[in-house]
């Protein structure tokens, strides 16, 4: 397997191994790469610990073959599939990648349950387990690199549907930097540091302690909208991580995808209900 990705804006200053994890691998696939692959940066050898500029190409290959996830007892929910990708609805509390703690109960089960034996797991657009929603995936490593390129580009368009605590008059933008602590599992506004992050939103609906919005990420920032919406005294309902009364579950789902299509040109764009 080798992919060569270009390294933007959006990643730069952090480390190698940051960045995987933010592309969906798991801690498992990272360290396939570190102790059985090939990682360089611009042809120079790197390990996982390299921090990466914007302009930066990246190749990483390894001769190790992925696996096919242990079949689930429940099958994924397939909205869109093809000869070379798909786009599925992840439910709440589920977990993309199996590792250690989960084997057999992860959307990477499900998903090799709706595909079969030659299926392997290769994400585009990872969602948090406590986001539901649409999920991006690529059928072989060839448009996995395509779909890369595109996401890398900001050329795959999500909007997600948020439930939010208070009620907002208006809609509006959100422009704040951002930062990550990793330690904490968070991400924070900071000013002086931050990388640029930009969120717009839309009120669908207020109701009598909350309103439901359309939120679309101009940016992609790891946990842009929940730090975002937090920050301006609106944090996702049950998102306690950012300040949330505790609830049943966070309530944000990535309700739409829209790009064109790597193979055919054609405009693809798929819609997930919501329920909340």
């Amino acid at each position: 397997m080798k992919l060569i990705l270009n390294i933007t804006e959006q990643h730069d200053g952090i480390s190698l191994r940051q960045y995987l994890l933010q592309q969906g691998y798991s801690t498992t696939q990272v360290k396939r790469f570190k102790y059985g692959g090939v990682m360089t940066v611009n042809g120079k050898p790197v390990t996982v610990t390299q921090i990466l500029k914007a302009g930066d190409t990246l190749t990483l290959a390894t001769d190790e073959r992925l696996e096919t996830p242990v079949f689930a007892s429940t099958p994924a929910e397939i909205l869109f599939a093809d000869n070379y990708l798909y786009i599925a609805n992840k439910p709440y509390g589920v977990p993309i990648h199996p590792d250690r703690a989960h084997k057999t109960d992860t959307f990477g089960n499900m998903l090799a349950t709706s595909f079969g034996n030659s299926f392997q797991l290769r994400i585009i657009t990872r969602l948090d387990k406590t986001t539901s929603g649409l999920v991006l995936g690529a059928l072989d490593e060839v448009t996995a690199q395509k779909l890369n390129a595109l996401q890398q580009s900001h050329t795959i368009a999500k909007s997600y549907v948020a439930l939010v605590e208070g009620q907002l008059e208006a809609d509006g933008e959100i422009t704040l930097p951002l930062t990550r602590l990793d330690s904490q599992n968070k991400t924070v506004v900071d000013v002086e540091q931050g990388k640029n992050a930009h969120t717009v939103y839309q009120i669908r609906e207020t109701r009598s302690s909350t309103t439901l919005l359309t939120v679309t990420p101009v940016t992609g920032r790891t946990h842009q909208i929940r730090a975002h919406l937090a920050a301006i005294g609106h944090p996702i309902v049950g998102d306690t991580l950012y300040g949330a009364k505790a609830g049943e579950r966070i309530m944000l789902h990535c309700q739409q995808l829209a790009f064109t299509h790597p193979y055919t040109g054609e405009q693809v764009q798929v819609t997930a209900p919501v329920e909340f």
